[in-house]
């Protein structure tokens, strides 16, 4: 009888299934979006898959909970004190040239989110957002349009995501399995 996989498992089973989605679409430049959507999607769960793992080894004291909160995630790794070995520094490490140029923040803050009241939309891969035309005032995109995530995009998130999801299985492989 196969013991349940704890929560940590079943983030990155998910998160390595969204970075297969998205390598699987990137050959269609037509599909950028939507392979930039899944990569923001990979690594949005390798985080959580993240601090569950964290958690579950007591590393952190708040479970992950639901919502988009990369940057909750990302601050817990940042701000915690350090314990040289301890598993919070490993994280870090581990995550370490993401976390300093920004890349995970920058590819989650690609999911949509809506405005506040008066704001235009903002760059996003689902939904049509606005941009500032200088002499035009705002205009309405795509994410699809072709302009809007060219192959080098596409390659900087796929980079991005697949550096995290294996970092976080990396991680996670270094540790003691724990007992369901």
């Amino acid at each position: 009888m196969s013991r349940p996989l704890p929560p940590s498992e079943l983030w990155l089973d998910q998160a390595r299934s969204d970075l297969s989605a998205a390598e699987h679409l990137k050959s269609t430049a037509e599909l950028n979006c939507h392979t930039i959507a899944k990569c923001q999607q990979a690594v949005e769960k390798a985080m959580k898959g993240l601090h569950t793992l964290l958690y579950e080894h007591g590393a952190v004291h708040t479970p992950c909970g639901r919502g988009h909160k990369p940057q909750r995630i990302v601050d817990e790794l940042l701000l915690a004190p350090l314990t040289p070995g301890g598993l919070l520094n490993n994280a870090r490490l581990a995550l370490r040239r993401h976390l300093d140029d920004g890349g995970i923040i920058a590819l989650c803050n690609l999911a949509p989110k809506w405005p506040p009241e008066g704001e235009p939309f903002s760059k996003n891969t689902e939904y049509p957002y606005q941009v500032s035309v200088p002499s035009e005032g705002l205009q309405w995109r795509i994410p699809s349009a072709a302009a809007e995530f060219d192959s080098t995009v596409v390659h900087r998130w796929l980079t991005v995501a697949s550096d995290v999801v294996r970092a976080v299985q990396r991680l996670k492989d270094s540790l003691p399995r724990l007992a369901s």
